[in-house]
């Protein structure tokens, strides 16, 4: 079947938090470009474990998507307007499965098609982003999500990152003026590029856009359906 026009991010998806900082977070993020991408190629399933609850009454109109075996995580989604919102993170114990959690049913599609009717949440706004080198903050699948004072307190230290280079300096235990010069210009290409990013994610805010990570260094404009 044809893909989604779009994604939808909702408020009970960015329940997504407690596995920030988790060795296994960059898994789970890849994880869900890759069901972003393949959704916007055609709305059947993904794999085995992406399925559709039809024979659940109180979860009809929704589907699950099991992404990880562990730690159990099960992304909720509905397909509605030609949009794909995602809706809620959760696990196996949130749905009937394997003759247990009968009574999750009803919990479980009321969360669900609750927050789709709130509509979408831009952001979660995250509050910051630990960071050893430029490079991990333009590979890093958080930093669009990231509240407007965190953006701002990031662009400070990428300026005075830029111009004294301290933190490298405290970090490396040399002046990155005295390291080879590719090293150098890979570093302020870096220092350069993070800061091109934060203000293209800023003005995309401004006009109603989220900005979705499609491949690992690849950011892309997504228009929102409705802002909160």
């Amino acid at each position: 079947m044809p893909g989604v026009r779009g994604v939808r991010f909702h408020e009970l998806f960015w329940t997504l938090e407690p596995h920030r900082g988790q060795a296994y977070y960059p898994c789970l993020r890849d994880k869900l470009l890759w069901l972003m991408r393949r959704k916007e190629q055609s709305t059947d399933p993904v794999s085995s474990r992406d399925n559709y609850f039809g024979a659940i009454k109180a979860l009809v109109g929704i589907w699950h998507f099991a992404i990880m075996r562990n730690p159990d995580i099960v992304i909720f989604y509905t397909l509605n307007d030609g949009c794909l919102n995602l809706a809620m993170v959760g696990s196996h114990h949130d749905y009937p499965f394997n003759g247990k959690n009968s009574g999750a049913s009803a919990r479980t599609g009321g969360r669900v098609n609750n927050t789709v009717a709130d509509g979408p949440l831009q952001s979660p706004n995250w509050r910051g982003l630990r960071w050893s080198d430029p490079a991990d903050l333009l590979r890093h699948p958080d930093l669009p999500e990231l509240s407007a004072p965190a953006m701002d307190g990031l662009l400070t230290d990428i300026a005075d990152e830029m111009g004294t280079g301290g933190f490298y300096r405290a970090r490396h235990g040399v002046a990155i003026e005295d390291r080879p010069e590719a090293e150098f210009d890979r570093y302020f290409a870096c220092l350069h590029d993070v800061r091109q990013l934060i203000f293209d994610v800023q003005v995309s805010r401004l006009g109603g856009l989220y900005w979705l990570r499609r491949a690992p260094e690849d950011f892309s404009f997504v228009q929102a359906a409705a802002r909160r």
